[in-house]
């Protein structure tokens, strides 16, 4: 089962992602108490577009290893894509607490609570990734977009004057940056 796994997992570096579900779908059959298996074949599940069925192979895989942040993250991704915010925060949160330094785990998890209107929670995640991130842009305008959602204009334009001295060319900055103007008046 371990060559099918890794050859599911190198085929689905290359883009081949249904030769990708194929060689993991061996994988898990040959080896079905794997919960790394499960957790590769709910990945490229989900890149693939069938999110359900990455649902079903992430929380089979989460049965066996339920401190999977990565099989977690993956689970919070499909879930969401599903359109159960509520479950994929719950994900998220799950996994940020077993890896709280994954800025990919803390920005989709900060970005789901702006889908749900959490910006208050979306802020406080937004803080943390531009302390833990100060280069980054995009967290900043993140964080510029959480303030707003806030009615924190003041700090909200000083957050895009921060990114526009980090990234003076970068479109973003200045979309949100009108829309301070905009909704501050």
């Amino acid at each position: 089962p371990s060559v099918h796994y890794h050859l599911g997992v190198c085929l689905g570096h290359t883009g081949d992602l249904d030769g990708s579900v194929t060689y993991l779908r061996r994988a898990t059959q040959l080896d079905p108490l794997s919960g790394e298996y499960l957790a590769g074949l709910g990945k490229a599940l989900g890149l693939s577009g069938d999110a359900e069925a990455a649902v079903h192979a992430l929380e089979a895989s989460l049965r066996l290893k339920p401190n999977d942040a990565q099989a977690l993250h993956a689970l919070g991704q499909n879930r969401k894509s599903l359109g159960r915010l509520n479950e994929a925060i719950d994900a998220y949160t799950r996994a940020a607490a077993i890896e709280p330094d994954d800025a990919a785990i803390q920005n989709s998890l900060a970005v789901a609570y702006v889908e749900q209107g959490a910006h208050a929670a979306a802020h406080d995640v937004f803080v943390r990734l531009v302390e833990q991130h100060p280069k980054s842009v995009g967290y900043r305008v993140n964080l510029a977009v959480a303030l707003l959602n806030l009615g924190r204009f003041n700090e909200a334009l000083a957050a895009c004057q921060e990114a526009a001295r980090a990234a003076p060319r970068d479109a973003r900055v200045y979309a949100v940056a009108g829309s301070v103007y905009e909704t501050a008046g």
